[in-house]
């Protein structure tokens, strides 16, 4: 259930359909998702995303897209407490298919993706842990 309610409210936050009848070239979207992760470590987490794009014709678009997402827990048994943060930043083209009211696109998008976490456990120590990272990646895009 909760896999189901995180790919429905990830396609909700990113997924939008154009019914302009003018296609101004500058646009800007923004989104808001809830996620709720597989791993028991996290209870929920926020997702937002801001898409500044240019269209270069009436059917080639560039943007740069910033996602940010943030996810917290906490175990009530052992008063751990984890939370997480990732983004990230990504330069991207979409392909519209169609002159029509309801445009239709693919897309690809490449940029790097970071993560972060930090993990504090109440024990006799005290004991935290943190952990940092990024890599290249690709995000393909398609909507009907």
């Amino acid at each position: 259930m909760k896999k189901l309610i995180f790919i429905f409210s990830l396609y909700v936050s990113i997924t939008s359909i154009s019914f302009s009848q003018t296609y101004k070239p500058f646009s800007v979207d923004l989104g808001l998702g809830l996620g709720i992760p597989s791993d028991n470590a996290f209870d929920i987490g926020l997702l937002m995303f801001l898409e500044p794009s240019y269209k270069f014709t009436d059917q080639i678009e560039g943007s740069l897209k910033l996602e940010y997402g943030a996810f917290g827990g906490s175990d009530n048994y052992s008063n751990n407490i984890s939370v997480a943060g990732l983004g990230s930043y990504l330069v991207g083209g979409k392909y519209y298919f169609n002159h029509n009211d309801v445009r239709f696109f693919g897309g690809l998008g490449l940029g790097v993706y970071q993560l972060g976490s930090f993990t504090y456990r109440d024990g006799a120590n005290n004991e935290y842990d943190g952990e940092y990272g990024g890599k290249f990646g690709f995000a393909p895009e398609l909507e009907f």
